[in-house]
This record gives structure tokens, sequence and C-alpha cells, in this order.
């Protein structure tokens, strides 16, 4: 459960599209340097044998030892092609009920 001091915050995510064996070795590597409260790591099928990784960070990460962690599972074309993000604190049940 969210402390008081993270609910509501908005948090970083890195994406990346890959195949699946190397999305795989990614999650697993990223899931077990991470603590699980700190980090969520989701795979899901982008079809024709592609992959997209998101990586769900409570806090900022640091970005080069991301990239670095990503290099050894998947190379170094695939940790240049992280791509960063901030995700906007969204009221997800609030919205959900909107207009019912």
């Amino acid at each position: 459960m969210a402390s008081d001091k993270t609910a509501g915050a908005a948090t970083v995510a890195a994406r990346l599209e890959t195949d699946e064996r190397t999305a795989h070795g990614v999650a697993d590597l990223v899931a077990d340097r991470f603590a699980a409260e700190d980090v969520a790591v989701s795979l899901s099928d982008a079809g024709g044998g592609r992959w997209q990784i998101a990586i769900h960070f409570r806090s900022a990460p640091d970005k080069s030892a991301l990239r670095t962690l990503v290099s050894a599972a998947a190379g170094p074309k695939a940790a240049a092609a992280l791509r960063f993000e901030r995700v906007s604190a969204t009221g997800w049940v609030r919205q959900s009920l909107a207009g019912l």
C-alpha cells in the first residue's frame, strides 16, 4: 500500500520494445536488482514477435545505472533505446466512476 508521501505523486516509467527472450531477461534482471516496493515491471505482447517492457519506479531512477543494467541484459542498442517518461498521478477509481 502506498504511503501518504507517495500516494498521488507522479512516478517515472522506463519503456523498451524488444523480442520476447530479451524482454524476459531485462524484466528478470530489473526485478532482481530493485526492491519490490520500489519498482513494478510489466511485459506485454506487442505482436509480430515484439514485446514491450514497462518499468515503473516509485521515485526517479538513476537513468545511467538503469541503462547499464539493460545493456548487461540486452546489449547497448537496447540500453540506448530505453525511453523515460513521467507518469502523472491519476485517481483511477475516481476517474472510472466519473459519469456513472
